[in-house]
């Protein structure tokens, strides 16, 4: 190959070079793996050509004879030559292997200042026509500006990529121009030619260096990633610019020596870094750690190390480098992250998945120490009203006041979580006996009964807490949750406002309302229920004003089913509203055939429960079945109980609104038993109050039941609303009823409740209000 086409080859590799440097940080790590594989043959090669190129330079100083301004050239070339190849000994050496620094850019300024002046030789050299000075000597002048311009490619090449395509075309456009023949004199101007291109190329690569230079700053800046480098023979350590801002130290001072690097890590961190790179160094792995280091205005940044260590060819060791991020913002990020996975964001307590992972070490714990093992379940009584009422920014207030009381009534060692709305779960470990687990139930009860001043208002609140003892209610943390959320469940149907310990009776009716549920499923596909009817009788006339239809089920292998025995569980499951509809649509259909047959005049009441109230489509699917059956609204009256009012007051009253707008009759049943408030019946329009039974059964007996009564009744008056007593089982409540001004009475005195075709046989009748025997007698035969 001649020399200028080895040039050209040259040119190509450096382009070829510049165009392979577009994503150094991902393979920078394999390309320095390779490095050092190649790095003693790389050395030993560099060798040998530069003592080549020092005898061609001592053979051209005797050629060009007393020639001073040759011997100055001359000179410089060889400055140049000096100055490169200790330059690319130290890259060798290792130390600038992974990045240019400031002297690479003043080395490429040197080499370009020695090509032109190798240029300005060759056209002396040809002008003064030095015959004694052969073609191959000026080929070997043209080689040894080159061979500066292939230092600089392969120390950049070496310490970026293409170590590979750099080296081998290093090697052979060398070796082929060494054993170039002469060419001929056309040739030369050609040469000359590509020099100054290949110059100009150079000058345009080292700005392009050192624009990447800065790129990749920039990007360590950005990355917050340092490096360092520490070389075994001379014990020279070298940090980039970027690990002086991680550690805080002044560039100006230099890398801080091995003993100064104590006082930049936190308590322990310089002790744990020694045993990782020794380790590192003893059995030629890397190492990665993650440390605390001191900042000097104050406080600690958590940074990533990574490093390891390399050995020359026969197994010394040559040096140690790596780098260092700062992940203090990631850490806090991660942090964050993990406590937002196992922590509830309103209250700061652990969530469902953390009191598991909980529960279940206290599981362990109470097992091997032969100790008990507490859950308490616990549910805010009437906490969505209270929600509902003054809004749920409020509500979460309250919410956080009940879980700090719950935390100051537990002990250190226990868990207190919130596990959902309004429910919280606390764990007790390693209990001595139940003693110690009721004494904390009823702490938590009462601290958080005292009032809690939210909201510019003093508002009470009540718990209602489920126990369950491990082993006893369960050796697992699935049982022991399930036993105490049917204590829970236990608390709140006994009185709430309490605490009731788990027993196996609970899991019986658990069983037994599966069972049920079941039943009603098929019950419903089968049609197995049925409507009875119970007369409202007026207290003055005695006369039926009219009729309530309650539902039966007639069980295929338990008889009669009575709705005590069914209609909890079918409101918990959703089935109510399939049953409701049923219902509704067959007290629409046996209507219609008594008002065809003139036997009544006056309204069929329906219960509608929850459920279908919540329903936007209930009050369209009403008109559709007064529709289907051409009956007049007037025809059905709609009850809904008392504490259908506190779920969600202002849906509720849409949808009643709506009803009453058909021209349905609107009654509340069971009126008294809930916290009433009397707002409602102002808004609603009502037209009917139904006097809960517990009221009426003792109205004769216990002054407050009478006082009760008479207030209800007046209250009805005053509102135009008609009253209703329920439940009437004795003539001297009746009495009292009618004493009071109560317009209707129902219960099982005059009737009990009765399929169509018994009720229809009453439909006419007059009742005895005054309780004759004889009547009595016939009235209860006939029920």
């Amino acid at each position: 190959m001649s020399a200028i086409r080895w040039l050209d080859r040259s040119s190509q590799v450096l382009v070829a070079m510049a165009q392979a440097d577009h994503d150094i940080d991902d393979e920078a790590t394999a390309v320095h793996s390779e490095l050092l594989t190649r790095q003693p043959s790389f050395r030993e090669e560099f060798e040998q050509f530069s003592s080549r190129t020092e005898q061609q330079i001592r053979d051209l100083k005797v050629a060009v004879g007393d020639s001073p301004t040759q011997m100055e050239n001359l000179s410089h070339i060889a400055a140049a030559h000096e100055r490169w190849a200790a330059e690319s000994r130290r890259q060798m050496a290792g130390s600038a292997f992974h990045a240019a620094d400031a002297g690479w850019s003043r080395g490429l300024n040197s080499l370009h200042s020695s090509w032109q002046q190798a240029i300005r030789l060759e056209e002396t050299l040809k002008a003064e026509r030095m015959e004694k000075v052969s073609r191959q000597t000026r080929v070997t002048l043209a080689l040894l500006s080159a061979l500066c311009l292939l230092l600089c490619v392969m120390s950049y090449a070496l310490s970026r990529r293409g170590v590979h395509r750099v080296t081998a075309a290093y090697t052979e456009a060398w070796e082929e121009a060494l054993g170039a023949e002469p060419q001929k004199e056309e040739h030369e101007s050609g040469a000359k030619q590509q020099i100054e291109e290949l110059s100009s190329y150079l000058e345009q690569t080292s700005q392009q260096l050192r624009r990447r230079e800065r790129e990749l700053k920039q990007a360590q800046r950005l990355a917050g990633l340092g490096s360092w480098e520490m070389d075994f023979r001379t014990g020279a350590i070298t940090w980039s610019e970027e690990l002086f801002r991680i550690f805080g130290v002044d560039p100006s001072k230099g890398a801080p020596t091995l003993e100064e690097h104590d006082g930049l890590f936190c308590e322990g961190g310089w002790s744990a870094l020694k045993s990782c790179i020794e380790l590192a160094v003893a059995e030629d792995k890397p190492y990665e750690i993650e440390l605390d280091v001191l900042r000097p205005e104050g406080g600690c940044r958590r940074i990533l190390a990574k490093g390891e260590a390399d050995r020359s060819p026969n197994g010394d060791m040559v040096r140690l480098h790596g780098t260092v991020q700062d992940i203090t913002e990631r850490k806090i990020l991660e942090d964050r992250l993990s406590f937002q996975a196992y922590h509830d964001l309103l209250t700061g307590l652990p969530n469902r998945e953390l009191l598991q992972q909980r529960l279940e070490d206290a599981i362990h714990l109470g097992t091997a120490a032969e100790r008990l093992t507490g859950v308490l379940y616990i549910d805010v009584d009437n906490f969505k009203f209270l929600n509902d009422t003054l809004g749920h920014p409020i509500g979460d207030l309250f919410l956080k006041s009940i879980a700090q009381r719950i935390c100051e009534s537990v002990r250190v060692e226990d868990t207190v979580a919130r596990i959902g709305g309004d429910e919280f779960v606390v764990v007790c470990y390693r209990l001595a006996s139940e003693a110690e687990l009721e004494a904390i139930a009823n702490r938590i009860i009462t601290e958080v009964r005292r009032p809690h001043q939210i909201g510019g208002t003093s508002t009470f609140i009540s718990l209602s807490i489920g126990i369950a003892v491990g082993p006893r209610d369960g050796t697992n943390v699935h049982d022991l949750l399930k036993s105490a959320d049917l204590a829970m469940y236990q608390a709140k149907q006994v009185s709430r406002d309490t605490y009731v310990f788990h027993t196996p009776e609970m899991i019986e009716r658990v069983n037994t309302r599966v069972e049920i549920e079941k039943d009603l499923r098929h019950a419903i596909e089968r049609e197995e229920f049925l409507l009875y009817y119970q007369p409202r009788i007026d207290l003055v006339t005695g006369r039926i004003t009219g009729l309530e239809s309650l539902i039966r089920w007639q069980h295929p292998s338990k008889g009669l089913v009575m709705p005590g025995n069914f209609i909890d569980v079918a409101e918990a499951s959703g089935l109510i509203v399939p049953m409701g509809e049923w219902a509704l649509d067959t007290a629409c259909r046996q209507t219609q055939a008594w008002r065809k047959r003139g036997l009544i005049d006056f309204p069929v009441a329906v219960n509608v429960s929850i459920a279908q109230l919540k329903r936007k489509t209930f009050v369209q699917s009403v008109e559709t079945i007064l529709r289907r059956y051409e009956l007049p609204a007037s025809s059905i009256e709609i009850e809904i109980t008392e504490s259908l009012l506190l779920e969600d007051a202002d849906l509720f009253a849409r949808q009643i609104r709506d009803l009453k707008d058909l021209g349905l009759f609107i009654a509340i049943d069971d009126f008294g038993t809930r916290y009433s408030n009397l707002n409602y019946l102002k808004k609603l329009p009502v037209d009917t109050l139904k006097i809960d039974q517990s009221f009426v059964h003792d109205i004769d007996r216990t002054a407050s039941d009478a006082a009760i009564c008479r207030s209800i009744i007046a209250l009805a008056q005053n509102l135009n609303l008609r009253t209703v007593g329920e439940g009437v089982e004795r003539y001297s409540e009746l009495a009292y009823l009618r004493q009071f001004g109560c317009d209707d009475m129902q219960g099982f005195l005059l009737c009990r409740p009765q399929p169509q075709e018994l009720i229809e046989r009453q439909l006419n009748r007059t009742f005895d209000l005054h309780g004759q025997a004889s009547e009595v007698g016939e009235i209860l035969t006939i029920s």
